[in-house]
């Protein structure tokens, strides 16, 4: 045996060696605690990693979206409404929800946070218009009920759930608030 021979060999399973080693690093995946892996198979979803250790195939599969489950909240939005009395109204709103079925939110909406501000928006003031201003000031517990339950079964395709839906302040327009004034006197 020539000493060319055994480097030639020692290359080949130093090759092969390194393949390996590689193959484990590429198949071993950690998801943190917080997060969920969407994964592919050439374009099309193979499955969804949990927290923990997780096995994929190599070279196949491939992480394509890392979304994360924790609680989120949309920035407060102000929109205008107008009551069955036809006072303009001004409504602030906040929302809170989160991604459990993160298949969904990837592959059925490409824009979660505007969709759900858009859905609220648009039952609030549905939910406002079938009110009066006296009992949108005094049942706001009750139409906060009522918004939030449509919210949460709007979004459900989406794979989303609204844990919470709130009407931080209803403020009347200038010339309304005005009027009032006028007539209390």
């Amino acid at each position: 045996m020539q000493p060319t021979d055994f480097l030639g060999w020692n290359a080949v399973f130093l090759a092969i060696a390194l393949f390996i080693i590689l193959c484990i690093f590429l198949g071993v995946r950690i998801v943190p605690q917080s997060e969920k892996h969407v994964v592919e198979r050439f374009g099309r979803l193979k499955s969804v990693l949990g927290p923990g250790i997780n096995f994929v195939v190599p070279f196949l599969d491939r992480i394509a979206h890392k979304v994360s489950v924790l609680e989120r909240q949309l920035p407060n939005a102000s929109q205008d409404a107008i009551t069955a009395d036809n006072v303009l109204v001004k409504v602030e709103t906040s929302v809170f929800y989160r991604v459990t079925e993160p298949e969904k939110t990837v592959y059925r909406i490409r824009d979660i946070d505007a969709a759900i501000a858009t859905t609220v928006a648009g039952i609030v003031r549905s939910e406002i218009g079938k009110l009066e201003l006296d009992q949108v000031q005094s049942n706001r517990a009750s139409l906060i009920e009522r918004v939030r339950e449509q919210v949460a079964a709007m979004v459900d395709d989406w794979g989303v759930e609204v844990t919470r839906a709130e009407i931080l302040d209803v403020n009347l327009d200038e010339a309304t608030r005005a009027a009032m004034l006028q007539q209390l006197n």
